[in-house]
């Protein structure tokens, strides 16, 4: 499996996030988060599954908590 790490993992969750507008993400990443249970390949495209959106929420948690 590929070694990715937290900043690349959030990059690309991002990038998926904005659709089209958040450009190109390598195949190889995109496997590997497919292999996490983070995105999924819905008609063409991908979305991201309940972990992959639990795994953005907690990267931006509030100083606070």
């Amino acid at each position: 499996m590929l070694a990715l790490t937290k900043d690349v993992i959030l990059k690309a969750i991002a990038r998926i996030s904005a659709g089209s507008h958040g450009g190109p993400v390598a195949d190889s990443i995109v496997d590997g988060l497919i292999a996490r249970d983070l995105v999924r390949r819905v008609d063409g495209r991908l979305e991201l599954t309940e972990s992959g959106r639990s795994y953005q929420r907690s990267a931006f948690r509030p100083s606070w908590h």
